[in-house]
């Protein structure tokens, strides 16, 4: 079965596992502190802090704009994305307001975030840059004076109007999972600003030993493993890059001569994307079937997010993103896959696609 996603790792990676398991050095130590500087200078921040998931980087930095900003209340979220955005939210105390989408970014639909902000007063917003595209939607929300949360986890590298995202709002956090961009050893995240006594507070939060002070802390930290794996990946990043858009380009050359569906291939003016994944809309075609046909091919075609204001409220609000969740499918595109199986991809786009 060729998977829908998959990590990337090379020779250094699996022999410095066995090297780290002789000396015993498994906690947080100085590779950790090596790649929170290199992630730094990569995005364009002074400051960052490495934990254990996105999710719990999304809550420091929601925790950390509360308690030192006095920024809590409402925070604006996008339904067109995954579930752990929202667990960070409702973990952090905020009250979320679900917007929906567009189909040109899948960023928020800006006219609908507008008249949202201006209802409710919100002074945060969480800007994930989904599928590999920027989004010009972070303008907009600077223009507004809102605290803007940039989630480039899925979109690191990725550039509008010649600017990378993640150095643009005031904070950014991403996941290193093992499907992410690169991943630290399946799991893990980063926190980025260049605030110094947020830097300070969060660093202070994601540890509790050693300290004379009470404080509520918890164990958020990343492990050494970690943090070496997210040094050797960093060194890789442009290989990443490079090889996820040569894939988008043979995907994008095959289906574009094919009836029925549309594709996001250099679509957004002034923007250039990373191709986190490679996202079809199947206008003549049913979804789960289309799904079945590729499953037996033998190749993994996932669906997009189940809309969160329907999975949180059970309400539908947000119709471009149920449509998205509907009539899109994601096809396999990573580092790691092969050609062969690229040549099975589209094999298989060959006979399900007129």
């Amino acid at each position: 079965m060729i998977r829908h996603s998959k990590p990337y790792f090379d020779r250094k990676e699996f022999e410095f596992v066995n090297n780290l398991l002789k000396t015993a050095e498994l906690s947080r130590n100085i590779y950790v502190k090596e790649f929170e500087n290199k992630f730094s200078d990569f995005i364009g921040k002074k400051y960052s802090v490495s934990v254990n998931s996105g999710t719990n980087a999304l809550f420091l930095a929601l925790y950390s704009l509360k308690e030192l900003k006095n920024r809590g209340g409402y925070v604006l979220i996008p339904s067109l994305n995954c579930t752990a955005v929202l667990n960070a939210v409702l973990m952090a105390g905020y009250e979320p307001i679900i917007c929906d989408v567009n189909k040109l970014d899948f960023s928020y639909d800006i006219y609908t975030a507008k008249e949202l902000i201006s209802k409710y007063k919100i002074r945060v917003v969480i800007l994930p840059y989904l599928f590999g595209y920027p989004s010009k939607s972070i303008f907009e929300f600077k223009k507004m004076g809102l605290y803007i949360i940039e989630d480039i986890t899925q979109s690191m590298g990725a550039k509008i109007n010649g600017k990378k995202v993640g150095n643009m709002g005031d904070m950014v956090v991403s996941s290193f999972y093992s499907t992410k961009m690169f991943t630290t050893l399946g799991e893990g995240g980063i926190l980025s600003c260049n605030d110094k006594k947020i830097y300070d507070f969060v660093s202070d939060l994601i540890d509790y030993d050693k300290k004379n002070n009470f404080k509520l802390r918890f164990s958020f930290k990343m492990t050494e493993a970690q943090g070496y794996f997210g040094i050797n990946q960093l060194k890789k990043i442009d290989f990443i890059f490079k090889r996820r858009k040569k894939i988008a380009s043979i995907y994008s050359e095959v289906l574009s001569k094919k009836g029925g569906l549309n594709i996001f291939y250099n679509h957004i003016p002034d923007a250039e994307s990373v191709f986190y994944r490679y996202i079809v809309e199947l206008n003549d075609y049913k979804r789960d079937e289309v799904i079945n046909k590729f499953k037996k091919y033998g190749i993994e075609v996932a669906k997009l997010y189940f809309p969160l204001d329907i999975y949180y409220k059970n309400k539908s609000n947000c119709p471009v993103s149920l449509d998205i969740y509907n009539n899109f499918i994601s096809l396999p595109l990573y580092p790691a896959l092969e050609e062969i199986e690229i040549k099975s991809v589209l094999k298989a786009i060959d006979r399900i696609f007129l």
